[in-house]
């Protein structure tokens, strides 16, 4: 039997198993499956467990321990780029969900990084928050 690896996994999705199918790997994640076999090492809603930070039902993170809510001032939705061969994320404020910019590979700099919506403007504490996701964005791109 494979050895589940019990970890935060974010922004990143834990790996499916061996022969896993899309089904079984979504009941796994939810602990619906009933077999202790959940990846995380923290209670997480569902919208969490699968991925979907962004429709979380406890968006303050109070019995939702994902570490998407572990930011004070954004959040990160991850977006569609099943044709690029890198991944995005929306910033949006947590106030008011407006789109600050969005996190993205830069190919000069050989990373991921922070651009912004025309005519934003973002205090200190924002870009830490944004130095924290793009590290862990990093580093789970290096254990990869």
């Amino acid at each position: 039997m494979t050895e589940i690896i019990r970890a935060r996994y974010y922004p990143y999705m834990p790996p499916a198993l061996p022969g896993e199918g899309d089904d079984a790997y979504t009941d796994r994640l939810t602990g619906a499956d009933k077999t202790n076999r959940v990846p995380y090492d923290h209670r997480r809603r569902r919208e969490c467990s699968i991925g979907y930070h962004g429709n979380c039902s406890d968006p303050k993170g109070e019995d939702c321990k994902c570490p998407c809510h572990s930011f004070k001032w954004v959040q990160f939705v991850e977006e569609n780029t099943k044709s690029l061969k890198t991944r995005r994320w929306g910033v949006l404020a947590k106030d008011n969900g407006t789109k600050l910019g969005e996190v993205r590979w830069f190919s000069q700099w050989r990373q991921y990084a922070f651009f912004p919506e025309p005519r934003i403007v973002l205090a200190g504490s924002c870009f830490i928050d944004l130095a924290a996701f793009i590290k862990a964005v990093m580093d789970a791109r290096r254990k990869s």
